[in-house]
């Protein structure tokens, strides 16, 4: 695959233009977990991989089944996340106010890294989607003016 360049180090504070990629990031302690295998007993259950209820013959079953826990976004990250998903958000009248709320719940319920991460998917659609643009051609070509094919 072609390889994108580089992003420039933006100044403290500010979001920058290419919010789609972020520079690598260093994995924290807290961010290592142990992958382990389901049992054959739990596999025998109505729970998934991550121990929520699943329907008998879920993808997660079978001798190939791993448990992943959860890893946590350190700080500094979900900063970024949310400063540029805010960034973003505030092109849309009221649609910061909403994403506020929604990760406010979010984060009482244990949820703000997948909040963060479908709101981001989300506002990207209504920034980058004309109103009836049900095939997501926006959102296709903006992708492909970063380099990426779908």
């Amino acid at each position: 695959p072609p390889q994108r360049p580089p992003v420039p180090a933006a100044p403290a504070g500010a979001i920058p233009s290419d919010v789609l990629f972020r520079d690598t990031m260093e994995l924290k302690r807290e961010q290592y977990r142990t992958v382990r295998s389901i049992s054959t007993s739990s596999t025998a259950s109505n729970t998934d991989a991550v121990g929520t209820n699943a329907p008998n013959g879920d993808a997660t079953r079978g001798p190939n089944a791993y448990r992943y826990p959860p890893v946590p976004t350190p700080y500094s990250q979900r900063k970024e996340l949310g400063d540029t998903l805010f960034a973003l958000s505030r092109e849309v009248p009221k649609l910061a106010d909403s994403c506020a709320s929604i990760l406010r719940d979010a984060r009482e319920n244990d949820l703000w890294d997948q909040a963060v991460a479908e709101l981001t998917t989300q506002v990207l659609v209504v920034l980058k989607c004309e109103e009836r643009d049900y095939t997501l051609e926006g959102l296709r070509r903006h992708l492909l003016s970063l380099g990426i094919a779908c």
